[in-house]
Formats: C-alpha cells, structure tokens, sequence
C-alpha cells in the first residue's frame, strides 16, 4: 500500500477494506558487523566502497582465537582445498560484559553466550542514540515508558557448551 492506496494486481478481485498507511521511526540505531562496521556512516563506508570483509578462516587469528582448529581438521582434510576456501565474515572482538551496569551477576555473565552480551551492549547502544541517555547506573531507563523487544532462536551455543563437556 502506498499513501493509503491499497496495491493489489490487475484484474483481481476489489480489496473490502483499506488498512490505514502506519509510518514508522527508527530513532536509535546501535550495530556491529564484520569489518569493524558499529555505526551507520561505517556501514555506508562499506556500501559505497564495495568493500568485502571476508577472510580465509583457517589462517584468521580471529577465528583461531575463538575456535578450536583441531575440531575444523576433518573438514579441512575431506574437502581439498578447504583450508584456503573457507571463508567467513568475523567481527572483530567480541563484547566483555559490564555485569554491574546491566545487574547481571559474574555467574549468569559466564554462562551467556557472546551474541546476548553483544545483544546487550548494541541495546544500550541504540537507545543512547534516541537520546534515551539516562544516567550512570542506568536507572532512568523507566521499563514502563519504553521497551526494546527482540526475538531469536538459536541453538548454536548450546551445543558449543554440550560439545565442551563431553570432550
């Protein structure tokens, strides 16, 4: 729908009701990507420049660093050439996490996967941006006036803790 006009194909039947054009605002933004991409004229940087941010992941010190390479051997032995094919886009560093700032304790911290943590700074990050700055402890962040709602599913974590303790 455009300016309230319903869009509908030629020849079909007349739509019986028109739903009301709801615009929308994006007022805070917070990112990261691969690359060292965490603000939107970063991101434009990228766009306008093509550029890629891939690297081979069996020579990446990012990837070395987060991940075992012997559990990636077999992948590499079965495939040829796999140690110079596999690419990945990596972020740069991944998040620690203030656990007094966002009242988490040390124990749920340790037990959070990196994309929560990651989630959470980029939160904060974004509502910074739509002037909700708040104040050092975070109290003026009042949940009955505002609300950030995200919804993800993965299961990747838990296998990586699974893998962890059979091993």
């Amino acid at each position: 729908m455009i300016s309230g006009a319903p869009l509908s194909p030629p020849n079909s039947p007349a739509i019986d009701h028109v739903i009301p054009f709801e615009p929308i605002a994006i007022v805070g933004i917070g990112m990261r990507a691969p690359g060292g991409i965490d603000s939107l004229s970063s991101l434009w940087d990228t766009i306008i420049h093509q550029k890629s941010h891939h690297a081979c992941l069996a020579t990446d010190p990012r990837f070395l660093r987060r991940f075992n390479s012997e559990d990636f051997e077999a992948m590499f032995s079965v495939t040829p050439d796999a140690r110079t094919t596999l690419h990945g886009n990596l972020l740069d560093e991944t998040p620690g996490l203030d656990e007094a700032y966002f009242n988490v304790s040390k124990r749920d911290s340790a037990g959070m996967d990196v994309q929560q943590k990651l989630l959470l700074h980029v939160a904060h990050e974004a509502l910074e941006d739509a002037g909700f700055t708040g104040i050092a402890d975070g109290s003026a962040f009042d949940p009955a006036t505002f609300g950030v709602f995200i919804g993800a599913a993965s299961d990747d974590f838990s296998m990586v803790i699974i893998h962890r303790c059979v091993t």
